[in-house]
């Protein structure tokens, strides 16, 4: 896969495949969740992607006890 965009923040990582236009959002070093996308996100975009996923996770960890 060639990763066009990846960021990591934390024990996060979000990256897009710059062929298939695939994010993927990994956590602690499991894939957590993949999302198709239509085109290659900028950064700034898959950053607030990232901010967003990651709290979801955690309001679904929190209310899983």
């Amino acid at each position: 896969m060639h990763v066009e965009n990846r960021i990591t923040d934390g024990f996060f990582i979000i990256e897009q495949n710059a062929e298939s236009f695939l994010v993927i959002i990994s956590a602690f070093g499991e894939e957590k969740k993949r999302i198709e996308e239509s085109r290659m996100l900028s950064f700034d975009e898959l950053r607030a992607l990232l901010i967003q996923e990651r709290a979801k996770m955690n309001q679904e960890a929190v209310a899983n006890g």
